[in-house]
């Protein structure tokens, strides 16, 4: 079951990008600015204090980009070539403003309009400000500050989105050629993310370990993490090679999978070790030795089984203290016999494709 859930929502992250990105949500306008609607959407901390706010107004370009200061990262990747950073002329607004956009209408029209120029230094210039950005229907400004916006970057913001709007109908019919790779890459990287939200869920709902040696499963799980971690940096670079953008991708990227993909290496191996293992299996009974509940914190509570002994199956020892079900825990008791039936793993890593309590004298018949 856990397996079909797992890609289930694997594939409703993948799904989920996609939407968010062709229809992104838009909240109602919290008031206007010289008649035009803006929306604000206000930050608070516990104590329902505001810490920031995000002031937006409609501007219908079907094109996400980001404006933000120039930064240690930002010349990092420009030097490294993988990212292309685009200068307008003006010195002083290129050095201080990283323009993360690779719509070549959008970059002309920053390029012809000096007024766009100081609105942007303008915003980004204040206390704490933090970047202005697209979602494709409306431009954004966020700040780091216990109070909402003011009219002067109310009006600024509007001044950048009037000088943008002669060409957001043109950008919506020209996509940028970096707009499906991007769109791929965040899909792709989330679908990760989903995974291994589904794999912790399944981890700290149910616990169990289905394999005889969870240390060899989980060394290969983590060189497999570090394989597909290598080969989709890899790719994400070439994919974005020349793009202004590619370093808040790559960023994005790294610190998703950083956070990811260990656990779904992990369990991507446990899954199509056992999922894929179209093997016999083995089967046999061992003495219960003895019976313990080990509490958590978090998560259910352990139940464990000591065996008296531990044979070897498909070349890897039993181990003697074996966590099962709830189920399994409630029929053992130390006169009783554990039933493993084994399975060798599509990857050469042994599990348990059963596990069932028989009496002490019980013995499993021949073949």
């Amino acid at each position: 079951m856990w397996i079909f859930f797992k890609l289930a929502v694997t594939i409703i992250a993948i799904i989920s990008r996609y939407i968010r990105q062709f229809e992104p949500d838009q909240p109602e306008p919290a008031g206007h600015c010289d008649n035009v609607p803006y929306f604000e959407i206000e930050t608070r901390n516990k104590e329902d204090k505001i810490t920031g706010y995000q002031l937006g107004f409609s501007l219908q370009t079907d094109v996400p980009f980001q404006i933000d200061a120039e930064s240690s990262a930002s010349a990092f990747f420009t030097w490294l070539g993988i990212s292309r950073e685009f200068q307008t002329g003006d010195e002083h607004f290129d050095r201080k403003v990283y323009l993360g956009c690779d719509h070549p209408l959008l970059l002309q029209a920053l390029q012809q309009q000096a007024t766009a120029r100081q609105a942007i230094l303008a915003l980004l210039q204040l206390p704490a400000a933090k970047k202005i950005w697209s979602d494709g229907i409306s431009l954004w400004f966020s700040r780091a500050c216990e109070h909402t916006s003011a009219t002067t970057e109310q009006q600024l913001l509007l001044q950048l989105v009037q000088a943008l709007s002669p060409v957001a109908e043109a950008t919506r019919k020209q996509p940028t050629p970096f707009f499906w790779r991007y769109l791929t890459i965040e899909a792709i990287v989330w679908g990760i993310f989903g995974y291994a939200g589904v794999a912790f869920a399944e981890y700290y709902f149910v616990g169990t370990d289905y394999h005889l040696d969870s240390t060899a499963v989980l060394q290969t799980g983590l060189v497999a993490s570090m394989l597909v971690f290598a080969v989709l940096m890899l790719l994400i670079m070439l994919l974005l090679r020349g793009s202004s953008r590619s370093h808040q991708i790559v960023t994005e990227s790294v610190v998703l999978l950083l956070l990811a993909l260990p656990l779904s290496g992990v369990q991507l191996v446990s899954d199509l070790n056992r999922n894929q293992d179209q093997a016999t299996a083995e089967m046999v009974l061992v003495p219960i030795k003895d019976k313990r509940i080990a509490s958590r914190r978090k998560g259910p509570d352990g139940y464990i089984l000591y065996l008296s002994t531990t044979p070897r199956l498909f070349g890897t020892q039993v181990p003697q203290r074996i966590e099962v079900t709830k189920a399994i825990y409630s029929k053992a008791a130390i006169d009783k016999q554990l039933l493993l039936v084994v399975k060798p793993g599509w990857l050469g890593l042994p599990w348990y494709q059963r596990m069932d309590v028989y009496p002490q004298h019980a013995q499993l018949r021949q073949r």
